[in-house]
């Protein structure tokens, strides 16, 4: 795999607005995306709080255990994918990656799992009933639930992703900041109309486009080092103090897939501060050779995770009768680890599930890793990241 850089606007403006406290930025101070290339450590930092989302994921899948703490595990996906973003010189181009790195795998775990079940509705049942279950499918949305239950985030990342990549091209910074204020009110009208869905989850696009772009901002903010400590002590207490309460189902969550954003406005932005604590947590535990070796894994195998859990899981219970959490939790994890790493080491099924270039693939696993995360939650992994963006612009979001 390709080490992957960030390329930044040499001149931009502090990006201050999401706090509203311009004044206290100073331009000397750099930001977090002045060190252009993602570092070995800012890697494994990110592939841990990808690793825990998809942990998180998957017991919300599996099990009926407390996790309301967590409420904020799908936002994370779409702020690292700001975090990462750069804008792209050759939309011909990234319209191909973006495509291969994600509706590819996304179409090919889904006729696989769905052929089974078609084709006997297909031969017992009736065309009829069988093309009513592709046209079910290829609908998507939040109306897919059971074994594609999480199948409603990679459409919805795609869309966020263009949506954004097109807006980069022709606007500023603020901007972008700005549209996103009616973006938001589309999301909280959506919240207040649960009836209300598009297909492939493209209305979620008006709540997940503010969240990726409050990624953007966090890692270009220009804070001097004293309002820095002081934001990121705000955003640890304001997340925290909605997490607690939230944990013991005093306070709503985040249902995103629904559109259900539980306190219009607080909610999301304590979620985003929670981000951020958890990036903040990352950066320290990245030194830990023992989760790198296990959250970190599973962030860079998180795309596949996410395709696959939920049929192995409802296979055990199914095939073999066992309903024990812990265990089905435990070996979807670890199938579908293993899977990503059967894929990832043959060449035909990289290109196919892990959306990798034919002739990056040809090469299979003598590829030398790279220290960046990659694409798509395997290269995503659950988030497309600059390894996308193939010649991506360097002068696009202006500020």
């Amino acid at each position: 795999m390709r080490d992957i850089s960030i390329q930044m606007p040499e001149k931009a403006e502090n990006p201050a607005l999401l706090a509203g406290l311009l004044k206290h930025v100073k331009t000397g101070t750099k930001s977090e995306a002045r060190a252009g290339r993602i570092s070995q450590e800012q890697s494994q930092s990110l592939y841990l709080m990808r690793g825990f989302a998809i942990t998180i994921v998957v017991m919300a899948h599996v099990t009926d255990w407390p996790l309301r703490f967590a409420f904020f595990s799908m936002p994370l996906f779409f702020f690292i994918s700001g975090y990462l973003f750069v804008p792209a010189k050759d939309l011909s181009a990234y319209f191909i990656n973006i495509t291969r790195k994600l509706m590819v795998p996304y179409f090919a775990f889904m006729a696989i799992i769905a052929a089974p079940n078609v084709t006997r509705l297909f031969v017992d049942v009736g065309a009829e009933a069988g093309w009513n279950q592709v046209g079910y499918l290829l609908l998507g949305g939040e109306q897919i639930k059971g074994i594609w239950a999480a199948y409603w985030y990679i459409p919805c990342f795609f869309f966020m992703h263009i949506a954004y990549t097109l807006c980069a091209r022709k606007m500023s910074a603020t901007a972008i900041t700005w549209l996103c204020v009616p973006l938001w009110g589309l999301a909280i009208w959506n919240h207040f109309t649960p009836d209300f869905w598009l297909p492939l989850s493209i209305n979620v696009v008006a709540m997940a486009f503010p969240i990726m772009h409050a990624g953007w901002l966090y890692r270009n903010r220009e804070f001097s080092p004293e309002f820095d400590r002081s934001f990121h002590a705000f955003a640890c207490v304001a997340g925290l103090a909605y997490t607690l309460p939230a944990a013991f189902d005093l306070l709503p969550g985040l249902q995103t897939k629904l559109a259900q954003y539980g306190l219009p406005v607080i909610t999301v932005f304590c979620g985003t501060m929670m981000v951020i604590v958890t990036k903040i947590v990352s950066d320290r535990l990245r030194v830990s050779r023992w989760l790198n070796l296990t959250l970190g894994e599973l962030g860079k195998a998180s795309l596949i995770i996410m395709f696959a859990h939920q049929a192995i899981q409802m296979s055990i219970v199914s095939v073999f009768d066992v309903h024990n959490e812990v265990f089905r939790v435990g070996v979807s994890i670890l199938a579908s680890y293993a899977l990503f790493r059967a894929m990832k080491a043959n060449r035909w099924a990289g290109i196919i599930f892990l959306g990798k270039p034919i002739r990056s693939a040809a090469t299979g696993p003598r590829d030398k890793p790279s220290t960046a995360p990659s694409g798509a939650l395997g290269r995503l992994n659950l988030n497309i990241n600059t390894s996308l963006h193939d010649g991506m612009k360097d002068e696009p979001v202006r500020h």
